[in-house]
This record gives structure tokens, sequence and C-alpha cells, in this order.
């Protein structure tokens, strides 16, 4: 069954040094919500609960078209060496860099389907170094979207006009 997937854009930062996110949700509901909730259990068997879901969304830039990147055709300068083959950041770290803590997937595109599968967190996979616990993420599934209207959610951005960036608010309350 085909999944609805979103791009919603947001702003994070603090005022004058912002910079654009695009949230994931998958059938209207937030991923980073979805996967808090699942490695709730996983971080609490491990004695806390902070690390559970500290993702954000990727910056706009890379998410959107003309970026193909979520259509599994990362630039090369935009993966860091280390990842498991075949695997890209679909979340980066909720701090704003996206290689702190990224959530990994493995995007496969057909002609009528996108499919997000695989998925593991950098830190906590197999692949993992750091001798910490794996967190597996069965539960999630695969997640099967229509091309079409994937597509769609990644042709969807406008990015802010230059008068609409918060520096130039700025510039306008002082005048």
């Amino acid at each position: 069954m085909d999944r609805r997937f979103e791009l919603k854009p947001a702003t994070r930062g603090p005022e004058g040094a912002t910079w654009e996110v695009a949230e994931v949700f998958v059938d209207g509901n937030n991923l980073v919500d979805l996967l808090r909730e699942l490695e709730r259990p996983l971080a609490e068997a491990e004695g806390g609960s902070v690390e559970a879901g500290r993702y954000d969304g990727l910056p706009a830039s890379l998410a959107f078209f003309p970026s193909r990147y979520y259509l599994g055709e990362p630039p090369k300068y935009s993966v860091a060496p280390g990842y498991p083959l075949g695997k890209i950041p679909v979340l980066g770290c909720n701090c704003g860099e996206v290689d702190c803590n990224p959530f990994l997937a493995r995007i496969s595109v057909t002609e009528k389907t996108v499919v997000w599968s695989e998925f593991e967190n950098f830190w906590r996979g197999p692949h993992s170094r750091t001798g910490k616990s794996i967190w597996t993420y069965e539960r999630l599934g695969d997640l099967t979207f229509n091309r079409s209207q994937y597509e769609a959610a990644l042709g969807s951005y406008r990015p802010p006009l230059p008068a609409e960036s918060s520096f130039w608010k700025r510039v306008r309350r002082h005048r």
C-alpha cells in the first residue's frame, strides 16, 4: 500500500541566523515524532530517553527540487564517508548538523514507486563501532510512496524572497 509523502518547510535557528529545513511527513504524521515513539523504549533500555527521536529535517535546498537527493541521488559532497553502502541520511540531527546524528535509509526508485527501507540510526546501527546497543526499525517497515505524489511533494517548495527573510524584516523594523 502506498503511503502519503509530504515535505513541509520550517524555519530553524535564532532570529537573524535562520535556515530552512524540510520536515518529513508520512500519512500526515511527522517522521521525527514517529521515530521518537519507536526509539523511546530502546533508549529507556539504555537508561534514558534523551536520545530518542533526536532528528530534524534536512536543509530545504537539499530536500526539495531541483535537488534529486530524495530520489536517492545525493551530491557527492553531501554524503559523509563511512555510511553503509547505498544508504543516505533522510533526517539529520536536531542540532542542525546533518551528519551529527543521521537517520539513514536506502531509497529505491522505480517507474511508479519510491521506497525507503533498511532504516538505521548511524550511531546505533549494525555498522556502528560505538559499542552501543543496536536499534532496529522493523516496526516502521518499508515506506512505499507513489512516485508521482512523491515528486509533487519534492517540487512544492518556494523559497522565501530576500525581502521576506528575517534580515530584511529587521531592517524594515529599524527604519
